[in-house]
């Protein structure tokens, strides 16, 4: 009976124990509840903000292809552009050179008949 007794008493005590434990875990229940709602919110909260991440990333990655590609259009397009002034800038030299000659050629003609009016007024005074 003494055995008996002793595990009655066990028992009560292990039950008592087991109704602590289960009040404690009855008072955690809501705190852990809470805390799964939180990790499934955040949870959620970061794979959207990676998503606006990556996506933000991808934009940026098109914006830097664009840009470089932007910026090979504008310096082909200065090349083209720096070419068609020098060939330009070359034909007018040419021109200019021209029109110099011809205007050098002008010039002697001028002054050639200017020589040759004066001769002819000096001789037609020579002659008066």
């Amino acid at each position: 009976d003494a055995e008996f007794t002793k595990c009655q008493n066990d028992l009560t005590k292990a039950e008592s124990r087991n109704a602590a434990l289960a009040s404690q875990l009855a008072n955690i229940q809501p705190q852990l509840n809470s805390m799964e709602t939180k990790i499934s919110t955040l949870t959620t909260q970061l794979s959207n903000e990676t998503q606006r991440r990556i996506t933000a990333e991808m934009r940026t990655e098109e914006c830097e292809n664009k840009l470089r590609e932007s910026e090979g259009t504008l310096a082909a397009v200065r090349s083209s552009e720096l070419r068609k002034l020098k060939e330009e800038n070359e034909e007018l030299c040419e021109r200019l050179a021209f029109v110099e000659g011809e205007a050098e050629d002008y010039r002697n003609e001028l002054m050639a008949e200017r020589e040759q009016h004066r001769e002819e007024i000096e001789d037609a005074r020579g002659d008066v």
